[in-house]
């Protein structure tokens, strides 16, 4: 028998009442808060799920938009197959919608290039430039001036880094030696360069250094009557003169500001001042700027008789067909409507289809399925059946069934590849009609792709589902807060009262306890 009444009361009361508390709170909690939780772990359910069903019919939006009317790019009737032959010219066509089937040729006869300066060498990239000013003109823009006092060489590239008409740089060209490289930033005439050295500075840029372009040993005597005029003063040979003597006659005219020499088997003129040298009439030496390693030129080339002479190596035909010149030569395209092309991308949105089709038909029908609102699957299926098989043509007298297509007892369409490539062949522009329509008159990929990606809009099925989940979801939560909150709550007050109840049913015992004693103590007096 318990101690205390109702076992209630002593040392072993508490633990026991606890206890039973627990119990009555777990087996209403089991009523109240977890048919809540069971709702949830559905929702988590109900998300992949719809996500799945989300995801096929983002996947079916993907290939109707190969169908559609207004596809930016080419649609699968508009796919051009092409073959190329030569190695002088690349093609290339980002949208092939306007191209049309035929042969392209091209031929190069001149590849664009840009202009190329170098200085002489430099020994030290670091070192601080003589003072003056670098001016560069492109295309015969007014120059660019650039101040080199107090700067050092790559002070100077990086100030001409800043123009994108210029690309300049310091480059190594030998295991001590430096030049300092200017290219025109473009390709082409219009973006050819003029350089001009003034004031101290003089690195030998622009014509300020020309050079023999055959070898001359300066001993050698020129032929009689051979003539050169170096800025404005005309040197003739007279048969008896040595180039060496020709060199130093130049180089001891004040006049002209220059300095003749032969060098490594090179008549070399270098100005003074570096500024530009003025070769004319130049019978003698064939002098040419050395400063100077590639001419800025345009391309030459004719596409299918047409001449084109273009600043950059590229032609961008109005019909997006984008030919690049590579080297000097010939090339072709030949292009063909790709009407294998459009079987396959026909089988892949008859996949897509059936792919929905069956995800469809698993989650409203299936016991494992959480979708709570099957409805809006079954909306969207039965839209996209409409639009697939419906009427189309001025009497509703196309279909699909009219090209090959067939509906199996599973509900999948197939594809009767043999009647639907005759119909290719036979019919295109009818296929073509059905399928992709005009602005009046749209056709199923066009309808299918408007419907589908209007699912997702603003007021869409598939917004409005999602939004609705996710305020079911914040429901249940809140609901399932308040039921565990109101479970504490409850029982939290019921532990109290317990705890109340055994304090006064102690003080009984107590009592109780010395009215026993008062007893037996009576008893043994007698």
């Amino acid at each position: 028998m318990a101690d205390g009444i109702l076992g209630l009361g002593s040392s072993g009361s508490t633990g026991l009442n606890q206890e039973l508390i627990d119990k009555l709170k777990e087996a209403e909690r089991k009523a109240r808060v977890q048919p809540i939780e069971t709702r949830l772990e559905d929702w988590d359910t109900e998300v992949e799920q719809f996500g799945e069903f989300e995801a096929k019919v983002n996947e079916l939006l993907a290939i109707a938009k190969e169908f559609d009317l207004f596809k930016n790019g080419a649609n699968a009737f508009e796919q051009i197959f092409a073959t190329t032959s030569g190695t002088a010219v690349a093609f290339d066509a980002a949208d092939t919608s306007k191209l049309k089937p035929g042969t392209i040729n091209v031929e190069v006869t001149q590849l664009a290039q840009k202009d190329v300066y170098q200085s002489s060498i430099i020994a030290d990239k670091t070192a601080t430039m003589d003072a003056g000013t670098i001016s560069i003109s492109v295309g015969g823009d007014t120059p660019i001036d650039f101040d080199t006092t107090g700067k050092t060489y790559e002070q100077i590239v990086a100030e001409m880094n800043n123009y994108p008409s210029l690309d300049a740089s310091l480059e190594q060209v030998g295991d001590s030696e430096y030049r300092l490289i200017i290219k025109s930033g473009e390709s082409g005439l219009s973006n050819a360069l003029d350089i001009t050295q003034s004031g101290g500075v003089n690195i030998g840029l622009g014509n300020s250094v020309v050079e023999s372009g055959s070898t001359i040993v300066g001993t050698d005597i020129p032929t009689a009557g051979q003539e050169i005029t170096v800025n404005g003063v005309t040197f003739v040979a007279d048969g008896n003169k040595t180039y060496n003597d020709i060199a130093s006659e130049i180089s001891s005219d004040g006049s002209i500001n220059v300095t003749a020499s032969i060098s490594d088997g090179k008549f070399v003129i270098t100005s003074d001042d570096g500024s530009a040298i003025s070769i004319t009439n130049d019978t003698m030496l064939g002098l040419e700027d050395k400063s100077q390693t590639l001419t800025a030129q345009n391309m030459l080339a004719t596409v299918d008789g047409i001449d084109y002479n273009l600043s950059s190596n590229q032609i961008t035909m109005q019909n997006g067909l984008t030919i690049s010149a590579l080297e000097v030569g010939t090339g072709s395209i030949s292009m063909q409507q790709d009407t294998a092309n459009i079987e396959t991308k026909m089988q892949e949105l008859v996949t897509k289809y059936n792919e929905l089709n069956d995800i469809v038909s698993n989650y409203t029908i299936s016991a494992d399925s959480k979708i709570e609102d099957k409805a809006t699957l079954r909306s969207v299926m039965s839209q996209v059946k409409d639009i697939l098989f419906g009427a189309y043509g001025e009497n509703d007298e196309k279909s699909i069934f009219s090209y090959g297509f067939n509906l199996d007892k599973s509900g999948h369409i197939t594809i009767d590849s043999t009647e639907f490539n005759k119909a290719v062949t036979d019919d295109l522009d009818g296929l073509k009609s059905l399928f992709i329509g005009v602005a009046e008159d749209r056709g199923i990929g066009t309808k299918l792709k408007e419907y589908l990606d209007d699912l997702d809009s603003f007021e869409g099925l598939l917004t409005v589902y999602g939004d609705a989940m996710s305020t079911r979801k914040d429901n249940l939560e809140e609901e399932k807060t308040k039921a565990i909150e109101a479970l504490d709550s409850k029982y939290a007050q019921l532990a109290n009262q317990f705890a109340a109840y055994t304090a006064i049913i102690s003080k009984f015992e107590s009592a109780f306890g010395g009215l026993q004693m008062m007893i037996a103590q009576s008893k043994a007096s007698n």
